[in-house]
């Protein structure tokens, strides 16, 4: 009986270990239970990996911003004019976005610079950069804050200092 007195021991040893993270698990339940952030007008980064979520903004903010965010899209540097003004949500979200397809079609040209490899990365890159684009203006033409797929997440991010004024 020792011996299984031994084994019993372990287990509620293991059984402590594996009820250990359940404190931590709490922690993030808690933690991602924050104020909404788009309520208080901000900018709301997208759900998890693989979820987009919309931003919520005023519709009268939206109405007036939707031709400048779907022309940001058609017409190259047209996204500038919002990014300077700042005067509408809308349209610098989606200034934001066309932003961020303009510098990676950047860093594309520069790849496709390359021999053989980055020929072959710059003529997929490219068709991918424009159906992202289309995507995009989409978006904007149904008056929805969607980040494009994949890259828009980072627009979010990296240029989160440029707000409204």
């Amino acid at each position: 009986m020792s011996e299984e007195d031994n084994k019993s021991e372990p287990r509620k040893e293991e059984d402590a270990q594996v009820g250990a993270p359940e404190p931590e698990q709490k922690a993030a339940t808690v933690s991602a239970e924050q104020p909404d952030a788009a309520a208080a007008g901000e900018e709301t980064a997208p759900g998890g990996e693989g979820g987009e979520s919309e931003e919520v903004m005023d519709p009268k903010e939206v109405e007036d911003g939707k031709v400048l965010a779907i022309i940001s899209y058609l017409v190259p540097f047209v996204f500038l004019v919002p990014l300077i003004q700042r005067n509408n949500a809308f349209s610098l979200y989606h200034a934001k976005q066309v932003l961020l397809l303009s510098l990676a079609s950047i860093a594309l040209t520069m790849v496709g610079a390359i021999p053989c490899l980055g020929w072959i990365i710059a003529g997929l890159g490219g068709p991918f950069l424009f159906v992202l684009a289309i995507m995009g203006l989409i978006n904007a033409i149904n008056s929805k804050a969607v980040p494009v797929p994949l890259v828009g997440k980072y627009a979010v991010q990296w240029f989160a200092g440029m707000t409204k004024q």
